[in-house]
């Protein structure tokens, strides 16, 4: 589980750099940092969601979740 978690971290990492490269993604965003926000919002649902956590609960969370990804991705955004 580890080793597909690295590679999981490492592939996100890799699109999110082709994305700014594309110009698809702000170069003002460390993608690392994006990455690992991203898997921790994974896995963070996938803990609740294995302890029991309503439908509800679950859209309410992902959906603050996407409201903070345009703050991520922008670095002009104020927080």
């Amino acid at each position: 589980m580890v080793q597909w978690r690295r590679g999981a971290l490492s592939a996100l990492q890799k699109r999110l750099q082709k994305a700014q490269k594309e110009g698809d993604l702000s170069k003002a965003v460390n993608a690392a940092d994006l990455a690992r926000y991203v898997l921790i919002v994974i896995n963070g649902l996938g803990v609740q969601a294995v302890n029991g956590a309503s439908r509800s609960d679950m859209e309410g969370a992902t959906e603050l979740a996407l409201r903070c990804m345009p703050l991520l991705a922008d670095s002009e955004a104020e927080v």
